[in-house]
């Protein structure tokens, strides 16, 4: 079924005068493409640059009709002076970024409130007021290989209202609205899932009935300035990649990790596959979380983290060959990470996964931790860079970590700070973590006849679906 068709709404305003609002799905020119990291967005056959300098919020368009075209545009525009209250407001580019370059996005789902007044005669100003975004998504159950279980959820996001029109209840409306657009749709969608943060929580449970989870997550100290000299012989383009065989830093935690490994950045649409079959294993086979198909790691994961996904492989040895949609391909990455700086020596995990067959999470982590802090660093004077900063992890992958340092042989120990116990075999100081879990993550159940087999058990999701959960 169709999403719910447009509504219209009257606000009593405080000084006694009536407000009409509409409430629809956007509609989308079929010729926009995709936002890279600068901002530019494809219309068509060609590129224009989007500004984030501009004051006017309207959109002016001819009596009794909207401006298609523009719908996305003036959305993002809407959205970007939404947010302009929050210390590093994001711009309109980022809200377009992650609506285009979502492989199932759907413009009637992109539910807002418009509004208009008369100008002239022949005119009207058309203002978009407020919004509600629903993304579509399948989830996995963690069912360890069986593909026929999984489930539709719908995500929403860009919940949001121009300051201009806020405390009139828009949000509760579209909010409403999307409950019940969700409940149209095909195939059925099982549950809703939204992040919020910790001074709205109470009204999703009030106004959708979401209930909330804990996104379990640790905070590890790192030795940077070890770390960073270990990476240098190792990364592609830095430092020369003809010494990883010898590099007699190299830290393992098993014998069954690789000993030459070297770390790149990502490479799309080249890597696409292999790791969609190695995140197929690590996370959808073990946990709730989104499954990615090939266009999902094409369009939007590699939009979403740009330059800073790395991914390890191995240089030489022996090579597995896989089937990889129908294609025999030689494998070699072993894991893939990304981090994000959030201040003053402080990092966070942002996506990571193994190949847990073949390298250990320690020495992954180690591999692929130093080639991005090392991107990261200008470095001149290697005293000059700190001694130490910290990490948010998922608690699972920390918990991964200390069960490898029970196997860990006498050269990993040499590299054991005297900070840490004896038994911390990396750079990343698993001993003395510091639990700071993420609240924020909410979900309501649509579908009570579904059941996934893992409810009570670990959930995984989030913007780049690496968010672990307890339900």
């Amino acid at each position: 079924m169709a999403p719910l068709g447009p509504t219209h709404h009257d606000v009593l305003l405080p000084d006694g005068t009536v407000q009409r609002y509409i409430l629809r799905g956007l509609s989308e020119s079929s010729s926009y493409g995709g936002v890279n990291n600068e901002g530019i967005v494809g219309v068509g056959d060609a590129e224009i640059m989007v500004l984030d300098d501009d004051d006017d919020d309207d959109v002016k368009v001819e009596e009794g009709g909207y401006d298609d075209g523009h719908d996305i545009l003036s959305w993002a525009r809407m959205c970007a002076l939404s947010f302009a209250y929050k210390p590093n407001p994001p711009p309109m580019s980022y809200f377009l970024g992650h609506y285009l370059n979502d492989p199932r996005r759907d413009a009637s789902l992109v539910r807002v409130m418009t509004t208009t007044t008369k100008t002239t005669t022949t005119t009207t100003t058309t203002t978009m007021a407020s919004s509600v975004r629903i993304f579509r998504r399948t989830l996995s159950c963690g069912s360890y290989g069986d593909s026929s279980l999984r489930f539709e959820a719908g995500g929403i996001g860009e919940v949001c209202t121009h300051p201009s029109h806020r405390g009139r209840g828009l949000s509760s409306l579209l909010m409403r609205d999307a409950l019940d657009v969700m409940r149209t749709l095909t195939p059925n969608v099982t549950c809703s899932f939204l992040h919020a943060s910790a001074d709205f929580r109470r009204y999703y449970g009030r106004i959708g009935g979401y209930a909330g989870v804990t996104s379990e997550w640790s905070v590890v100290n790192v030795m940077l300035r070890r770390l960073l000299r270990h990476a240098v012989p190792f990364v592609m383009g830095r430092g020369g990649d003809e010494n990883v065989n010898g590099n007699d830093n190299d830290v393992r935690a098993h014998d069954n990790s690789p000993r030459n490994v070297a770390a790149r950045r990502a490479e799309f649409p080249r890597d696409a596959p292999e790791l969609r079959r190695l995140h197929a294993e690590y996370s959808e086979e073990r946990f709730v979380t989104i499954v990615r198909s090939l266009k999902y790691w094409e369009e939007y994961v590699s939009a979403e983290l740009g330059d800073t996904l790395w991914v390890l492989f191995e240089v030489d040895g022996i090579m597995r060959t896989r089937e990889v949609d129908g294609t025999v391909k030689t494998s070699d990455i072993v894991a893939w990470l990304s981090v994000r700086e959030r201040g003053d020596g402080r990092y966070q995990l942002r996506e990571f996964g193994t190949d847990r067959g073949r390298i250990t999470t320690t020495s992954a982590l180690n591999n692929l931790l130093g080639a991005a802090l090392l991107d990261r660093t200008e470095i001149a004077d290697m005293d000059d860079v700190r001694e130490m900063v910290s990490l948010s992890l998922p608690s699972i992958v920390l918990r991964e970590m200390k069960e490898e340092t029970k196997n860990v042989d006498d050269e990993a120990n040499r590299f054991s700070s005297s900070s840490s116990s004896s038994s911390s075999p990396s750079f990343v100081i698993v001993d003395n973590a510091k639990e700071e879990n993420d609240d924020g993550w909410m979900y309501v159940v649509l579908d009570e006849s579904y059941t996934c087999p893992n409810v009570g058990g670990v959930v995984l999701v989030g913007l780049t679906d690496y968010s672990v959960s307890r339900v």
